[in-house]
């Protein structure tokens, strides 16, 4: 009987996560955002974040990043 779900092997080694350099801070984050739905199908999400004391970018107080989203349902 064969098996119709198998597990696949990654044949790269797994490498653990970059380390933060010794002078990052703590980062705080905050985001707002919004759905519109327009004819029942189509979503729109603005959003907006704003990182305080940005980790690595010791020179900036803050960034903001900004960002707009669709979604299609059918």
């Amino acid at each position: 009987m064969s098996q119709p779900f198998r597990v696949l092997r990654s044949v790269l080694p797994l490498t653990p996560p970059p380390a933060n350099p010794a002078n990052a801070r703590d980062e705080k984050v905050v985001e707002a955002y919004w759905t519109w739905t327009f004819f029942g199908g189509v979503l729109v999400t603005p959003s907006v974040q704003v990182i305080v004391d940005p980790a690595l970018d010791p020179a900036r107080r803050a960034a903001t990043v900004l960002s707009l989203r669709a979604t299609l349902l059918f």
